[in-house]
């Protein structure tokens, strides 16, 4: 059993007949530029999808659909719908997908992401991680 039918079935979903092609999993991957914490994601985007429309199978589109809503990219720089999807940069759509969820933190204060100032570790006095000579 794959990843994808694994999820669609613990969705209570069938899968559609295109959703079994290989083609569907490589444009997955490279959807995801090869991180499989994105691959989870986009799964996961698209079973959302088919609940969303009472539907009863997971279909290639719901891949499309949550692929555009993910990184807001048009249908020519998405991977689920062009031929060519191996000349398409998916990183630059998920640097984008990370700049426009953190856009509000410069430094943040709710700490979803690292302030840019350099920040010291401070050391209790007298304790800097190495070992003071006695003499």
């Amino acid at each position: 059993m794959g990843l994808i039918e694994s999820y669609a079935r613990r969705a209570e979903l069938g899968l559609a007949p295109d959703t079994l092609e290989i083609a569907l999993s490589e444009r997955l991957i490279h959807a995801a530029a090869f991180q499989f914490g994105l691959v989870i994601e986009i799964i996961i985007g698209a079973l959302e999808i088919a609940l969303l429309e009472c539907g009863d199978h997971l279909e290639w589109r719901h891949f499309k659909l949550a692929y555009a809503v993910r990184s807001s990219c048009a249908d020519a720089f998405n991977p689920f719908v062009v031929d060519d999807d191996h000349r398409i940069d998916t990183r630059r759509s998920i640097k984008r997908e990370d700049e426009r969820r953190f856009r509000h933190c410069s430094p943040c204060p709710c700490r979803c992401r690292p302030s840019r100032e350099k920040v010291r570790p401070r050391w209790p006095q007298g304790s800097h991680g190495a070992t003071a000579r006695r003499g």
